[in-house]
């Protein structure tokens, strides 16, 4: 293994590893390349100072491989698991931080460890303006604090029954309470009802802090507690995504999804807290139903017009061989959806295919999940790139053709994909109706514009395109508006009314919830079943 210290002037000291104990007084970075297998966990050891903020990259070779932070003998966070590149934290205590990549297989990891700093700038502390409490609960225990200075009886009411507080107002909308108890500096909310990473107030001097909505008796959402969140200057590269150091599951919320795997260990900073309001409708199609469970197989495809290689798993249902043994030319559907691992993991599609499969609610259907090569390749590549589009239908369906023996026609060949994904998916089947007849998008950026166009770029496209065979089915949040001069639920709205005009069979529905994989799982099945679902006539 080799380790690099990036000096201030960018020059690179190399030096083989022995073992290392870099130090936040070190003049740069700290870059390591190592091979690693499951016998042999990898451990690298920092030593920090209190309160600072730390990031870093972390890249593997698979996904099978992850990166935690250990103090003391105990684990202090799950940094990565399937080779998430970025990472972050803040160094509560003074002293050795060691990380640990363990791997499931042989496997090749790069680790760097950016220069630190405070993470509290020292000139000012942010502690949210004091807000007048609208929570009934909320208001009894400011009084019952400023005659006893205790918030002992509230905490033991809220660990009893649960976190957010919920109060009905009518049978249509309910008062909805955060909470969180104790931080010192400010205390933020990541996800849902708000996608501005609202600060709580804090109650006076006491260690409640609070802050209400009132939401819709349907809502679905998840979310995580952010305390102490960095304070850096608004002007700072990290000053937005510095929440992800400290969010984490609300610990009174006993309702949780996990980020990465529901069937790999993990911990609260791996976990999402999730509310459901007794309006809320579970998608029946999430739990298991069926014993046919359709195989998966992984692999990895190069394009040449990319030039980069990607993972990739075909999902194939269960019983296919039989069905194409007396028919062999048979075709089938095809499904393909973006951010693979996603659609996989915090959304369970093959167990909604195995479901809807089985239920006769669609026909029996492949899927191929694609993953990004990196973070920054899925910022160019999904958001209407014409050299992408080319090579799923140029490269990629000539290559699920010769993966599976099976072929495909564009009526039932199906792009999917949330945010981004579903604007790539609009945008390739526009650029290739021949290939992509099907376009299913939750909550697609179709606010997206190249530098220097007015927003909703695809949506002026289509205006002066003839209309071409495309089907579509299209949803978007309630919440997910104020962002932008055209935020997400208004760009869907437009687009969702010229499509209508322009012919288009195209169904839209809205849903009380956010920018949120605890929604798109909740509404897959209702896309693949309005595109790919027999219709009356049939």
């Amino acid at each position: 293994m080799s380790i690099k210290h990036a000096s201030l002037t960018g020059a690179l000291l190399t030096c083989l590893f022995t073992s290392t104990a870099w130090s936040s007084d070190s003049q740069g970075p700290l870059h390591i390349e190592k091979s690693i297998n499951d016998t042999a966990p990898a451990t690298i050891s920092i030593v920090l100072h209190k309160d600072e903020y730390i990031t870093g990259k972390f890249k593997t070779t698979h996904d099978k491989s992850s990166l935690s932070l250990w103090k003391d003998g105990k684990k202090v966070k799950l940094l990565s698991m399937n080779g998430l590149e970025r990472f972050s934290f803040v160094s509560h205590e003074q002293g050795k931080y060691t990380f640990t990549v363990t791997a499931s297989d042989d496997d090749k990891f790069t680790l760097t460890i950016a220069k630190p700093e405070s993470a509290y700038q020292t000139t000012q502390i942010q502690i949210a303006s004091q807000a007048k409490p609208s929570s009934p609960l909320v208001k009894t225990a400011l009084q019952t604090y400023q005659n006893t200075q205790s918030t002992l009886s509230f905490w033991q009411t809220l660990s009893r029954q649960g976190t957010p507080l919920i109060e009905p107002i009518d049978d249509n909308q309910s008062l909805v309470t955060f909470l969180w108890k104790g931080a010192q500096r400010n205390v933020r909310i990541l996800g849902a009802p708000s996608s501005d990473h609202d600060p709580l107030y804090r109650l006076g001097n006491s260690d409640i802090w609070f802050r209400s909505y009132v939401l819709p008796n349907d809502t679905r959402l998840s979310y995580q507690m952010a305390p102490d969140v960095p304070e850096l200057p608004k002007q700072h590269p990290e000053h937005r995504v510095s929440i992800l150091s400290t969010a984490q599951k609300d610990p009174l919320n006993p309702h949780i999804m996990e980020i990465y795997d529901s069937n790999k260990p993990s911990d609260q900073f791996s976990q999402l807290s999730t509310l459901s309001l007794p309006q809320a409708k579970q998608s029946s199609w999430l739990t298991e139903q069926s014993a046919a469970k359709g195989q998966l197989t992984h692999t990895t495809f190069y394009s040449e017009l990319l030039d980069n290689t990607r993972k990739i798993t075909i999902y194939q249902p269960a019983g296919l061989d039989e069905l194409t043994r007396n028919n062999a030319q048979i075709t089938f559907p095809l499904a393909i959806f973006f951010d693979g691992q996603a659609y996989q993991h915090k959304i369970p599609t093959p167990l909604i295919l195995d479901n809807l499969i089985n239920a006769k609610q669609i026909p029996p259907t492949l899927a191929v999940f694609i993953d990004n090569p990196s973070r920054e390749t899925r910022s160019s590549e999904l958001p209407c790139n014409p050299i992408f589009a080319k090579a799923l239908a140029k490269e990629l369906l000539p290559w699920i053709t010769q993966q599976t023996k099976y072929s495909f026609v564009p009526e039932t060949t199906l792009l999917s994909g949330s945010s981004y994904g579903g604007l790539a998916s609009a945008c390739t089947a526009f650029a290739y109706p021949d290939n992509f007849g099907l376009v299913l998008s939750q909550s697609g950026s179709f606010w997206w514009a190249p530098v220097d166009e007015p927003p909703e770029w695809l949506t002026r496209q289509i205006e002066h395109l003839p209309t071409k065979p495309i089907r579509f089915y299209i949803n978007a949040g309630v919440f997910e508006t104020g962002r932008g001069t055209i935020d997400i639920l208004e760009s869907n709205r437009h687009l969702h009314n010229l499509l209508q005009t322009k012919g288009y069979t195209a169904t839209y529905e809205e849903y009380s919830g956010g920018h949120d994989y605890y929604q798109w799982r909740n509404n897959l099945a209702k896309g693949l079943i309005s595109l790919l679902g027999k219709k009356p006539s049939d």
